[in-house]
């Protein structure tokens, strides 16, 4: 583990979560110590009676965003797959405390061996078939950021409001293209990805996880790794294990454009809460126009559509 930071008011509530929720007075807190990464959260690892945990503590502005009571109805459903890290403890307001891996790291966005484990995972999380009941409904937290940020002031993107009527196309096509949806994580980050000592591996953070279109997992992959078009090609191409369509093409396109919009938003209404998170609104967002004018000059949109009315939909 590092070594722990000096006092601060964000480490003084990082021991105060953990005893709380462990049932413990803070004197029983030991080698608390700040762990790297994140950008919704923020984590600490610390010793209790000799054992290693993490404690995690909500970013700033987090209340708006996400629906804690769906983050714990995912670690149920998920209980014993082997996809999850092991939660000890969570509350409402999304403290949480885990187990702590020794030695565990996050994927590297310029590994492919990352990637592929990264994919793997993603795949076997689709394919489990485990039931869930929320939904991620894209257009409405598309509107809710748009309300969000707007109520805290004005997004610094160029062409935001054309940027804003592309969505709405991009989420009506959407629609249209009527893809069967799965227990996804809906941020897969690669901080999101912890691989273990041992070769393993696990999902972390699931406050956004809901049935959505797998593809959209892939998307974030790509986005939050900031890859370039040939690079987001061969990760769809990894997931899939074969070479995509068309109509796969079309939606991993389709979901860069979103997400690097609604991410971007993300980002914005972090940095009004007073989280700074230097260019990563401005770069997310540039995937959004960029990828609109790709899937709109590709020819992609009418092959997947015409997929669709063929009966042969547009892939997994």
């Amino acid at each position: 583990m590092l070594e722990p930071e000096s006092g601060t008011e964000l480490r003084q509530a990082a021991v105060r979560a953990a005893a709380e929720l462990m049932g413990v007075t803070p004197e029983r807190i030991e080698g608390l110590t700040r762990m790297p990464g994140g950008m919704s959260n923020t984590s600490f690892s610390f010793l209790l009676e000799g054992w290693a945990y993490v404690v995690r503590l909500p970013g700033p502005g987090a209340e708006h965003l996400i629906d804690r009571d769906n983050e714990w109805a995912a670690y149920r459903a998920l209980a014993g797959s082997g996809l999850t890290d092991e939660i000890v403890a969570i509350d409402q307001h999304g403290r949480r405390v885990t187990v702590f891996y020794e030695g565990a790291r996050t994927a590297d966005p310029a590994s492919q061996a990352d990637l592929a484990v990264a994919m793997g995972l993603a795949r076997r999380l689709h394919e489990s078939r485990v039931p869930l009941r929320h939904r991620f409904d894209f257009e409405r937290q598309v509107r809710r950021y748009e309300r969000i940020c707007r109520a805290t002031g004005p997004a610094p993107y160029p062409d935001l409001e054309r940027q804003r009527l592309r969505t709405v196309e991009l989420l009506d096509l959407r629609r249209r293209l009527g893809v069967e949806e799965v227990f996804s994580h809906c941020d897969l980050a690669c901080d999101n990805v912890l691989i273990l000592a041992d070769g393993s591996a696990r999902l972390i953070d699931w406050e956004y996880s809901a049935l959505a279109d797998p593809i959209m997992d892939v998307a974030m992959y790509c986005i939050y790794s900031f890859m370039e078009r040939d690079q987001i090609d061969s990760a769809l191409g990894q997931y899939l294990g074969r070479q995509p369509r068309a109509g796969e093409l079309a939606r991993l396109y389709l979901y860069v454009a979103l997400e690097g919009y609604l991410w971007a938003l993300w980002a914005h209404h972090k940095a009004r809460c007073g989280q700074s998170l230097g260019d990563y609104g401005r770069r997310t967002y540039q995937y959004a126009p960029e990828y609109y004018g790709i899937l709109m000059r590709s020819g992609l949109v009418a092959e997947a559509l015409e997929q669709v009315r063929s009966g042969g939909g547009g892939g997994r």
